[in-house]
């Protein structure tokens, strides 16, 4: 058998073009891997016709063995199927302009793109994508946040989910087809810093990212992109950005990260509006984040709520109610039904010191909420208030209870019964 007779035939039709490792090899009786292909072709360039006879082995020759699959007059060798990876990498835009890739890209306008790349030449191909890479469609404009280097063997395609932002708050949300585009330069410089910061710190969230994002390039108020009801009653923007707000852990991890930057923070409009101090000092999951960036140490912390309630912002001092409540339960149990009783005292702080009350989770202040409730109710505001409270926080108390389980046994015919409790 000769060494052409040896050669297996590289079938390409099926499956080929997204998975290329599923090449199916083939021989007249059997089928083999790609080293086994090698070592066939090895074993026949040695020298088959000396099988079989008694001869002294002879000296050790070098066998230059270049594995290889034969289809019809095209021969593909092994190291062909895959790309050369010490050569620089082609960039998506270089490769798109040769014709080496296509491309279909989708994503929501915000945080994601899928992008499904198609390599149909005879060679391996290296691509990078590049951070800061612009896509559109229409006027939607989103920039990849971390680069990639793709690897695509030939007549392959390789699908990414890619990370990405909005450069602007006009973007529309859904799933649409984009295709690359050449950026805004200003856009693109302004955002070039936290591009790379975030390469550096990929465990920043991307709503932290994106926030940061259209801080620097619109430089949008908090009422802008904050989950939570401004205290002022500002109008909303004449944009509609409730795609881009977030929570307040997400709020002071992107003010963070500009700071880290070295950005002037006095030039964020973000950082004017104090509810956004005490809002996220009040929230549980961005309270450690608050203190750290404010620069308020546990010793401090009481002389916070403190001072926000006697004299911190008149739209927010109520708001240190909550606060007190919820970490300083002790205090609040002694302090907020006499705040909630005082006539002196304005409205908005007697109904706060009641729905504070129900924040502290304690079981002790359910019956000092039914006693307010009986005291305030011919009060229309109120006592209704105490009502709530009351009702809400014994929802939650039995929400946080540990279920029992009952299995019932009963004797067949008689009165004998057994119940056992399980928690």
């Amino acid at each position: 058998m000769s060494l052409s007779e040896k050669n297996f035939v590289l079938e390409r039709p099926w499956r080929v073009p997204c998975f290329p490792q599923a090449v199916c090899m083939t021989s007249p009786r059997s089928f083999f891997s790609a080293g086994a292909a090698a070592a066939v072709v090895a074993w026949g360039v040695s020298g088959v016709a000396g099988l079989g006879q008694k001869t002294a082995p002879a000296e050790p020759q070098a066998v230059a063995v270049v594995p290889a699959f034969r289809t019809g007059p095209l021969l593909i060798r092994l190291q062909d199927l895959q790309p050369r990876l010490d050569t620089e990498p082609l960039s998506l835009g270089a490769a798109l302009e040769q014709g080496a890739v296509a491309i279909v890209a989708v994503g929501n306008g915000r945080e994601r793109l899928r992008l499904v790349l198609t390599h149909t030449g005879g060679e391996g191909l290296l691509v990078r994508i590049d951070a800061g890479l612009c896509f559109s469609s229409g006027a939607n404009r989103v920039v990849n946040i971390y680069p990639e280097n793709v690897v695509l063997a030939p007549a392959s395609c390789v699908e990414l989910n890619l990370a990405t932002l909005a450069p602007c708050s006009s973007n529309r949300l859904g799933e649409e087809a984009y295709q690359l585009a050449n950026a805004d330069l200003p856009t693109l410089a302004s955002l070039a810093p936290l591009l790379e910061f975030a390469q550096a710190h990929r465990e920043i969230s991307l709503p932290a990212l994106q926030t940061a994002a259209l801080a620097l390039t619109e430089n949008l108020p908090l009422s802008a992109v904050a989950k939570f009801t401004s205290a002022t009653g500002e109008f909303k923007s004449r944009f509609d950005t409730d795609a881009f707000r977030v929570d307040p852990i997400d709020l002071i991890a992107a003010l963070s990260v500009i700071r880290q930057l070295g950005i002037d923070e006095e030039r964020i409009a973000m950082t004017i509006d104090p509810q956004l101090k005490i809002e996220s000092m009040i929230h549980p999951l961005s309270r450690a984040a608050a203190m750290c960036y404010y620069g308020i140490g546990e010793a401090a912390e009481w002389d916070f709520w403190k001072t926000e309630l006697l004299s911190g912002a008149s739209a927010t001092k109520h708001y240190a109610l909550f606060g007190i409540a919820r970490y300083f339960p002790d205090v609040a149990l002694e302090m907020l039904p006499r705040w909630a009783r005082e006539i002196r005292t304005p409205m908005v702080f007697r109904v706060s010191a009641l729905q504070a009350l129900a924040d502290t989770q304690r079981p002790e202040a359910v019956p000092i909420l039914l006693e307010l409730k009986q005291e305030l109710a011919m009060d229309a505001e109120l006592g209704p208030a105490a009502a709530g409270a009351a009702l809400y926080l014994e929802q939650r108390i039995k929400a946080t209870q540990p279920s029992r389980s009952v299995i019932a046994f009963r004797g067949g015919g008689s009165d004998f019964g057994a119940v056992i409790w399980f928690r």
